[in-house]
């Protein structure tokens, strides 16, 4: 069943600040890139949106979103939740939702953690592509939002998880998230954290700007 996507209409009457002229400027500019796939006037606003209104960053963002999701298919392509195996075992390892109620700044949040905690079960790529489906399924449902939150929930992480991990992985998901990802992230927070947050951090911190280290949070 086809998930009903938030219309350019809904964005409007949400958006004070979004304008149709700035919007025609966009949708202009679009159109010469022959290289990109289409966007509906819902998606492009997601973009605009994310990048607080500048036209120039909002089109350097959708160049790399695009450029991103083509040139990293072990994250984007072959998504079917039916089809792949491999992302059915995901299901089984891992929960990642959208919570329903936001913070007091009206931030969402997107909450994920292992439900199962043998390392050998978890697959990194898998889990990310995972969380891209749901993100992406979030931001076509939801369109744009004041903020958003990604909370890591540690519970079940131990040392062998640090292993699954690769730091290739790592740096191109963590460029996608900062470059590519049209949400305004407000937070990147971790909860229930051990010593293994430690060493995980340590993996990530190479690949993050001073901006999204500023946002992490332990608890």
């Amino acid at each position: 069943m086809a998930v009903k996507g938030i219309t350019y209409e809904e964005e409007l009457k949400k958006n004070q600040d979004l304008k149709e002229d700035d919007m025609q400027i966009l949708r202009d500019w679009y159109k010469k890139q022959p290289h990109l796939p289409p966007l509906t006037d819902a998606e492009l606003t997601l973009f605009l949106h994310s990048n607080y209104y500048r036209m120039e960053p909002t089109k350097m963002t959708i160049d790399t979103y695009f450029t991103v999701r083509t040139h990293v298919p072990e994250f984007f392509s072959n998504r079917d939740p039916l089809g792949s195996k491999e992302l059915r075992k995901s299901f089984q390892t891992l929960t990642i939702q959208v919570l329903e109620k936001k913070t007091a700044e009206g931030y969402a949040i997107l909450y994920g953690k292992l439900i199962d905690s043998e390392p050998s079960n978890y697959v990194y790529n898998d889990g990310i592509k995972f969380l891209s489906m749901v993100v992406d399924l979030w931001l076509h449902s939801e369109g744009t939002s004041e903020g958003h939150i990604i909370l890591f929930d540690m519970k079940n992480v131990v040392f062998g998880h640090c292993a699954r991990l690769n730091p290739m992985g790592l740096k191109k998901y963590l460029f996608y998230l900062q470059e590519a990802l049209p949400v305004r992230l407000k937070g990147f927070h971790f909860m229930n954290i051990t010593s293994v947050m430690d060493v995980i951090l340590n993996m990530m911190k190479p690949f993050m700007k001073k901006e999204l280290l500023d946002m992490v949070m332990e608890r």
